[in-house]
């Protein structure tokens, strides 16, 4: 329903992009899958047909776990949005690459070394 409203008003400003949800952690692949299903179905049936829509995966949407971290169904982000579905064809699949200080420090220390 939310989504419905929303992509309504903004369904002919092709400057618009959806994002379906920020960074989804701690719950089971599937329901994170059918979230976004839904945002999608939602977005279409507003009309909204021609504009972008971005998906993300569970555990953050880490792109180094995307087939490693497992939701609470034990399912990973690859094994449950494979089979997401846009009418469309306009998904962008999000993922994050966290620059904490120990992932920063060791790209540094790469880098300085290799050049």
């Amino acid at each position: 329903m939310w989504w419905n409203t929303v992509a309504g008003c903004f369904k002919e400003n092709t400057k618009v992009l959806f994002d379906t949800n920020n960074e989804y952690h701690d719950y089971p692949g599937k329901f994170v899958a059918d979230l976004n299903q839904a945002a999608i179905n939602g977005i279409r049936a507003a009309g909204a047909t021609t504009q972008y829509i971005t998906v993300e995966g569970n555990a953050y949407t880490e792109a180094q776990y995307w087939t490693q971290r497992r939701g609470e169904d034990g399912l990973t982000n690859s094994q449950t949005l494979y089979n997401l579905t846009d009418p469309s064809d306009n998904l962008i699949y999000q993922v994050s690459r966290s620059l904490r200080t120990s992932l920063s420090k060791r790209y540094t220390e790469k880098r300085l070394t290799t050049g």
